[in-house]
């Protein structure tokens, strides 16, 4: 089975600013998101985190209709690193995300989708 088939949510790619706080100490890691859904992310980052670790991922979202940024801090388990160029794509699953964002993250991804499959 593919990860798109074991995912519960659609996913976009979207290039956003992201930090990650690995939950057994450490340098706060930065890097950029390569996809979103409202279960999930990937991040491009420098460093290796353990596959099933946890984490505090750090976000600024700008939703469409907003003026401001939605910043985020949420509680995410490590899902699968993939050595990408000189960086590690990492799959994060939230674990505490507000059903609010949750919700928009939702629509957001729905919007873009359907305005791909338009095209």
């Amino acid at each position: 089975m593919s990860a798109a088939d074991r995912r519960a949510s659609e996913r976009i790619p979207v290039h956003w600013r992201a930090a990650v706080q690995p939950d057994q100490g450490g340098a706060l890691l930065y890097g950029y998101t390569v996809g979103i859904s409202a279960g999930g992310l990937g991040v491009l980052v420098e460093k290796a985190l353990p596959v099933l670790s946890g984490c505090t991922l750090y976000l600024e979202i700008m939703f469409p209709g907003q003026t401001e940024r939605n910043q985020i801090a949420v509680q995410a388990q490590v899902m699968n690193v993939i050595l990408a160029d000189s960086r590690f794509r990492t799959g994060l699953r939230f674990l505490n995300l507000p059903p609010n964002i949750r919700d928009s993250i939702d629509r957001f991804v729905k919007s873009r989708t359907d305005r791909w499959m338009r095209n």
